[in-house]
């Protein structure tokens, strides 16, 4: 992953989930925020940020930094 805040962002409370598999970052966005869970909503609202890093919804296996 190169450039950016936020590599993947999840709607947790809509049962999303993610797996990131040999990923490597050139730091930004870091090796926490590769995946970053939210609070979904409506079309047309942002959602609330809830955290971000591994979890049982964020699974990261062999992810680092480039």
């Amino acid at each position: 992953m190169e450039s950016g805040s936020t590599g993947v962002g999840i709607n947790t409370n809509f049962g999303d989930t993610a797996q990131l598999t040999n990923v490597c970052s050139t730091g930004k966005p870091t090796t926490a925020n590769m995946c970053c869970r939210y609070e979904g909503t409506t079309p047309g609202n942002e959602p609330t940020k809830i955290g971000c890093g591994a979890d049982s919804s964020c699974v990261y296996t062999n992810v680092g930094t480039c």
